[in-house]
């Protein structure tokens, strides 16, 4: 009786942090779309003023929040996350957690029908870990990128009022994400069982 045990662990892949800069391409920010890298201010102090356009923070002024909500979602997700905040966060700054993976092999040799001959029974188990606990073994991840807010190009008072100027005088963020869902890679993530029968003679 043999009873081989083989393990594998992977580096999760890399994840970045996105914002949703519109549908149109916009003419300060030059960018359309959600697969622009976000910008996230400094969050050191959060003192807030109130602005026209919404609210305003001591320790990155040039910011608008539209809401205390979106701000203190933002400071959730970057908390959560460790997000690098004064700047735009560079390309794969998250990296997923490592898949872990264990497959057994059980053999047994047993004798064969002639004198000299050998039987072999076998079961491989690949993902035995699964098979154990349904939490063990899953190979979840978040894709390529995370949508972390909206953002608008405003003016002084953070209102979004001076599209087409040559650059904008406040960076105004809105509808701040709240939930961040990971993906199962499902036939990564089941067990199964092989079971082998070989002859020898």
């Amino acid at each position: 009786t043999r009873f081989d045990l083989f393990g594998e662990t992977r580096t999760g892949r890399s994840s970045s942090f996105t914002a949703n800069y519109g549908a149109n391409r916009n003419a300060n920010l030059g960018v359309n779309r959600g697969g622009q890298l976000a910008y996230i201010p400094n969050l050191s102090n959060t003192t807030t003023t109130a602005v026209a356009g919404g609210l305003s923070i001591a320790s990155d002024p040039l910011v608008v929040f539209d809401t205390q909500a979106s701000l203190d979602n933002l400071v959730a997700a970057v908390n959560r996350f460790s997000i690098p905040q004064g700047g735009i966060v560079p390309v794969g700054s998250l990296e997923n957690r490592n898949i872990d993976r264990l497959d057994l092999n059980i053999s047994q040799e047993l004798p064969g029908l002639f004198r000299g001959h050998r039987t072999e029974l076998s079961f491989q188990i690949f993902n035995v870990l699964n098979l154990l606990n349904d939490n063990w073994g899953r190979a979840e991840e978040f894709g390529d990128t995370i949508n972390l807010y909206s953002v608008s190009c405003a003016g002084a008072t953070g209102l979004v009022d001076n599209l087409g100027v040559a650059q904008c005088s406040r960076y105004r963020i809105s509808n701040v994400t709240t939930t961040f869902t990971s993906n199962r890679n499902v036939d990564q993530s089941l067990w199964f069982m092989q079971v082998g029968l070989r002859y020898r003679f």
